[in-house]
């Protein structure tokens, strides 16, 4: 299981998630989310020296990002509860729904 250090780019973090995770992560669709996260104050971001390369942009959650992380976090779990009562077994029969 992959345990994402709490500084490092989100690219790698991305395609270093296990196999069960995310899958491939393009990094068209990743490259926007830093900068949002930015520019709504939940995320600081400064550039480190790189080590025999370039640099690299370090992200560290804010005070404000760390309560939206919970907020989301309480969020995430009451959605995948209702998912997992609605996907589980006998659901159809005591909803009325088709068998």
């Amino acid at each position: 299981m992959c345990s994402p250090k709490p500084t490092g780019t989100a690219t790698h973090w991305c395609r270093n998630w296990p196999p069960g995770g995310f899958g491939t992560v393009r990094g068209g669709a990743l490259y926007p989310v830093p900068g949002r996260l930015e520019a709504d104050g939940t995320v600081k971001a400064r550039w480190e020296p790189g080590e025999g390369g370039p640099g690299r942009k370090v992200h560290r959650l804010t005070d404000a990002g760390r309560a939206r992380l919970r907020q989301e976090t309480v969020g995430w779990g009451r959605f995948s509860g209702a998912m997992a009562r609605l996907l589980s077994p006998g659901v159809e029969e005591t909803r009325g729904g088709a068998p």
